[in-house]
């Protein structure tokens, strides 16, 4: 069985906000679409939050909502605006079931390890 979501994938959740914030999956981005059929609202949506979304247009991102229509018209919202490895969960549920952790999305990238001193320490 494929796996849906992959380790370090953006998570989107397309349900409205309301629901998003009653529960959703850790460091999930909001892009609610105003409805299965939404077009436009999908387009201006991810619009509005592009800024949190990867530069890379080949990240791994999995959208889902409350049941997958809501997911679908984000996804080719994505998709319209350039996201190529974008895949639609469906369901909460088949997020959560998932058991995916996501950590928050460094507004930089990837984090960059600490480092101690200048060069090879020497005694």
């Amino acid at each position: 069985e494929e796996q849906i979501v992959k380790p370090g994938a953006i998570v989107i959740d397309a349900r409205p906000k309301a629901a998003y914030d009653k529960e959703h999956v850790e460091g999930a981005i909001n892009i609610p679409v105003g409805g299965p059929m939404a077009t436009t609202a999908a387009d201006e949506a991810v619009k509005a939050v592009e800024v949190q979304l990867p530069t890379d247009k080949t990240a791994p991102i999995v959208v889902h909502c409350a049941v997958g229509g809501e997911a679908k018209a984000c996804k080719a919202a994505l998709v319209r605006a350039g996201y190529s490895n974008v895949v639609n969960a469906g369901s909460l549920a088949t997020v959560k079931r998932a058991a995916l952790k996501v950590p928050p999305q460094a507004a930089e990238g990837p984090e960059e390890p600490a480092q101690a001193a200048e060069g090879p320490a020497q005694q």
